[in-house]
């Protein structure tokens, strides 16, 4: 080793050049990951309004008669919890945009 012990890069534009390089490639990445997050989030809330679709589906084809008091509790109640989930979905949906 001759002179300085510290390796400096031969050139600062160089450098620069090279951090301006990673700045893009991170930034691109961040966009990309913003994409995924907004089409998992779709994919989730379209699940959920399916799941909802089907059970609005079996309430019309039960029949109240010889169907027992305890299954349609627990579709009630899962209609219940899908609607709470999907409102919570919407509510942090609008508080991210906020």
């Amino acid at each position: 080793m001759r002179g300085n012990a510290v390796n400096h890069p031969k050139s600062d534009s160089s450098s620069v050049k090279h951090s301006g390089a990673q700045w893009r490639l991170m930034s691109a990445y961040e966009r990309f990951e913003q994409l995924v997050v907004i089409a998992l989030s779709l994919i989730i809330a379209v699940v959920i309004l399916i799941a909802l679709l089907a059970l609005s589906r079996k309430f019309v084809i039960l029949d109240t008669l010889t169907t027992p008091a305890s299954t349609i509790a627990a579709l009630g109640f899962a209609t219940l919890v899908l609607g709470v989930v999907c409102w919570l979905l919407g509510k942090r949906d609008l508080s991210a945009q906020d």
